[in-house]
């Protein structure tokens, strides 16, 4: 067992309260471990962490990479 502590980001999917209020998802996902959040182009931040699931990921994936 590792005593490393790792940092993993789950995204959801929108709510059907969001997509009636036709909200959009601002998240890109580059696996397996960059989060891109805002408009693409310069106001878009960026975030590394040891992984990232996208909404269309289940629990089991959580699972089955920790």
């Amino acid at each position: 067992m590792s005593n490393a502590i790792r940092v993993a980001v789950r995204l959801r999917p929108l709510s059907s309260k969001e997509l009636a209020a036709r909200e959009v998802d601002c998240t890109t996902v580059v696996p397996p471990s960059t989060l891109l959040i805002g408009p693409p182009g310069d106001g878009q931040k960026q975030f590394t962490v040891d992984r990232v699931f996208s909404a269309a990921e289940g629990q089991r994936a959580v699972y089955a990479d920790s």
